[in-house]
């Protein structure tokens, strides 16, 4: 239920030479170039050169120019190593005007060092004649994106604030070397939080990978506002996602990626917050996109047959939940001939500690957190288990005629736990009994394939499919105990696992049959080259196997009789369909839907719709929807916690009007509650040089699933950036 939250906010610059963007946007460790530069070509003054060293004396009015820049001196020197030196007074623009007529230059000293980088001193930036800024001292990579940002702005929940910010080197970083070191150091106010200051640390370790650390630390003036408005249902209402908030507030993040060989690869991310409130109050689309910090470390290694691994995970605080692996080991062997038979042998293995923590009320509450204002208390919902799974499977694929693809396979899926639930306790406490389940499974697919060509310009694939599947589940355990789910090995938790469509076994006996028929169009060029034109998939799970179970509450998924060992979802059919067509090289259209027919209802719906009409509009109209539960054991008699529902229909569109103006809205519409859910564009006034943009966007208010509420928030930014550098991505710039 969370919003998307499209800044207002664009990047400003603050010296002519310097990208000023957001707080937020981090420069990578091995950065894009800015754009072509090279030796500097020069016109006009007195020249005096050595032909034997290559130093130079230009004096006059001289101008410059390299790439996009251009420069104005009345003294140019160069050194013996190819240093260009413009003497006080010069100026520096991108402006294509006469010098008398600029929109913007820096004045000052400058060297430039040929394709790498401007180093400045005693610097004014000028919009027409009036001084801005001043720096005494600037440096200015070339093929980079260093410097200062500067973001000014106003936001309902912040009120008027300024984010600030300068990326720079440290040894070595420029130029793409193997090696270096980088930093970016912030200082941010907001009128309600107060003073924000942070700092990054980047590094390239060459073989050894590349990484960063990023620290934040907040002096929040408005901390208590979780406290004073608790209760009042115009604000903010964190009834789901609670924790204890003060006055000092931070954020720390780690993040490293070594790939040792082309086979070896360690991954580590960490970040760990002062309360569940940091991201949604100071990183906004951080939040967004990651709504639970992904903390884990992992290593692998890939052969060309086989893989494995381990991996250490799981929340670092205890206000957000998750699964902690601690840690769990994985072998995966691809299909390959068993013992030189025309038998394909594949499996999966995996076993490790594994820790369900669900998210609590402050770090000593031990309330369980999903209704602490209901008054539930006990020993909450977390539950620990090692767990071993192992998957193998054998194929025999032959031809019949040439034509039709036979694939029979049998496998078998054994899980042990060293714990499990007791329906009968308060959350399914531990029962301190082991348990196993294996799951037989024997079936078998067949398809075709047909191709024809019309006028050697279409082709068209027709690939109708059938899988049949009997799959037998077996509980080792004599009692009615629960196997404890941390994902879907142990059960299906989202609706697309329904039937086994994502790959694995469903934890209930089932058998039936598996129809599609898949379509490809493609389209042949002048070169014989083929573009794909439509491609989609219908299909359909039809089950034959109807064994009750208890759909709602503490016991939803048992089945009715609570005696037997193991546990059956209602089966029904399952239709479902995916699509995506390009019509040209300029629209695109795709889409994903599967339909319950036992609820009467589209269960799960993703579709797009994008359009290029000319090189300077484009649109796209979307939707997005979910209803279904996700299918784990409900902790709560409380229900609708573990349910996906939303209907978002979102519109935008892109248009370069004319050679000074562009704009961009977009509407995000929640169809479920028939209500705005956030409305927003971007207008830029251009010039030759200098790019103007505001942007504006309103988020609704809005009720999530448990009921809580957040109040609307209203924000608008202003930004200037160099039309040669352009705007950044506003994805980027929605970081705030």
């Amino acid at each position: 239920m969370h919003r998307r939250i499209l800044s207002v906010a664009t990047t400003m610059l603050a010296t002519a030479a310097t990208s000023l963007q957001a707080q937020f946007l981090e420069d990578l460790p091995t950065p894009p170039p800015r754009g072509k530069f090279g030796e500097i070509t020069f016109s006009g003054g007195n020249l005096a050169a050595s032909r034997k060293t290559g130093e130079m004396r230009a004096t006059g009015d001289i101008k410059a120019k390299s790439g996009e820049y251009r420069f104005f001196t009345k003294e140019l020197t160069r050194s013996a190593d190819g240093v260009y030196f413009f003497g006080d007074g010069a100026m520096l623009t991108t402006c294509s005007n006469n010098v008398d007529d600029l929109h913007w230059k820096l004045t000052g000293t400058f060297m430039y060092e040929t394709d790498k980088a401007i180093t400045a001193k005693n610097t004014w930036l000028y919009f027409e004649d009036i001084p801005v800024f001043w720096l005494p001292w600037m440096y200015y990579p070339l093929n980079t994106n260093y410097g200062f940002r500067f973001l000014p702005g106003y936001s309902n929940r912040w009120g008027p604030f300024f984010l600030s910010g300068y990326v720079y080197d440290i040894c070595n970083e420029v130029g793409g070397s193997p090696l270096g070191l980088g930093g970016s150091t912030y200082f941010n106010l907001r009128q309600k939080n107060g003073v924000e200051v942070g700092q990054t640390i980047r590094w390239r370790m060459g073989d050894y990978g590349k990484g960063k650390i990023k620290g934040f630390y907040a002096w929040d003036e408005d901390y208590d506002r979780y406290d004073r408005h608790w209760n009042d249902s115009s604000h903010y209402n964190y009834q789901n996602w609670g924790s204890d908030v003060d006055r000092k507030r931070y954020r720390l993040i780690l993040e490293h990626r070594s790939d040792f060989t082309e086979r070896d690869a360690l991954n580590v991310k960490a970040q760990y917050i002062s309360d569940s409130h940091y991201l949604r109050d100071f990183a906004r689309m951080d939040n967004r996109y990651e709504t639970i910090p992904v903390n884990e470390a992992w290593y692998e290694h890939r052969e060309n047959m086989w893989a494995a691994g381990a991996s250490v995970s799981g929340p670092l605080n205890d206000f957000y939940s998750g699964v902690a692996r601690l840690p769990e080991a994985w072998l995966s062997i691809e299909p390959q001939p068993l013992f030189g038979l025309p038998v394909n042998y594949e499996s999966q293995t995996r076993a490790g500690f594994l820790n369900r923590q669900f998210a609590k009320y402050g770090s000593t509450d031990p309330m369980y957190r999903y209704a602490p204002y209901l008054g539930l208390s006990g020993r909450g919902a977390d539950y620990q288990a090692f767990r071993a799974d192992s998957t193998h499977r054998v194929t025999l694929p032959f031809m019949v005629y040439d034509v039709l693809s036979i694939v029979p396979r049998a496998g078998y899926r054994a899980t042990w736990w060293s714990d499990s639930g007791d329906p009968d306790s308060e959350f399914l406490a531990a029962s301190g009994d082991a348990m196993y389940r294996g799951i037989a499974e024997v079936g078998v697919t067949a398809s075709a394939r047909a191709q024809a060509w019309l006028n050697n310009e279409w082709q068209h694939i027709f690939e109708p499919y059938m899988d049949y599947s009997f799959q037998d589940v077996k509980y080792g355990s004599g009692k009615k105990n629960r196997n404890y789910i941390f994902d879907n090995y142990d059960g299906s938790v989202d609706w697309l696992d329904q039937f086994g469509f994502e790959g694995r076994g469903l934890p209930y006996s089932w058998h039936g049959i598996r129809p599609g028929i898949r379509n490809y169009l493609r389209r042949a060029d002048e070169n014989g080259n083929t573009r794909p034109i439509l491609e989609s998939d219908i299909y359909a799970a039809v089950p034959f196997r109807d064994e009750g179970y208890i759909k709602r509450g503490r016991y939803a998924g048992y089945p009715k009789d609570m005696k037997d060992g193991f546990y059956n979802r209602h089966d029904c059919v399952v239709p479902g369909a995916i699509l995506r067509f390009r019509p040209s090289n300029r629209i695109t259209i795709s889409s994903r839907t599967e339909y319950d027919v036992d609820g009467e209802k589209v269960a799960y719906a993703d579709w797009n719709f994008e359009h290029r009409l000319t090189q300077d509009f484009s649109w796209y109209i979307g939707y997005i929807g979910r209803d279904h539960h996700i299918w784990e054991y409900v902790p709560s008699e409380y229900d609708r916690w573990n349910y996906q529902l939303s209907n978002i229909i979102r519109v935008g569109f892109e248009h370069q009007v004319c050679d000074w103006f562009a704009w961009s809205p977009f509407i995000r519409w929640d169809a479920r509650c028939d209500e705005l859910d956030e409305t927003g564009a971007w207008f830029d006034f251009l010039t030759d040089c200098i790019g103007f943009r505001f942007s504006v966007n309103y988020e609704n208010g809005i009720r999530r699933i448990d009921m809580s509420k957040q109040k609307s928030d209203f924000n608008v930014g202003f930004a200037i950036y160099l039309r040669c550098l352009g705007p950044s991505s506003m994805l980027d710039l929605a970081k705030f």
